[in-house]
């Protein structure tokens, strides 16, 4: 139906970007109460890729209230992104 529901880990999740993958998966970025999360999803069905990260999904605990703001996709095949954590830019 092209819809996909993301679970970031909190009731208050908030998505934040998204970026296309040459194989066309997607990486969806946001976060949860408190921390980064990236979840990559299969271009084939929409579900998590179990390969990254072991459960597809990857979270960045910076030690404070962490708000990702922007994803981008470097030449080499990484995910860039970047926040704040507890008001302080990052």
């Amino acid at each position: 139906n092209g819809l996909q529901a993301v679970n970031l880990g909190s009731a208050t999740d908030e998505g934040r970007g998204l970026a296309l993958l040459p194989n066309d998966d997607v990486v969806v970025v946001g976060d949860n109460d408190a921390d980064f999360v990236a979840v990559r999803l299969r271009a084939a069905d929409g579900q998590p890729d179990l390969t990254f990260d072991g459960d597809g999904q990857a979270v960045v605990d910076l030690g404070g209230i962490d708000g990702l703001r922007a994803i981008a996709l470097m030449p080499n095949g990484r995910i860039l992104v970047v926040g704040d954590t507890g008001g302080n830019d990052l």
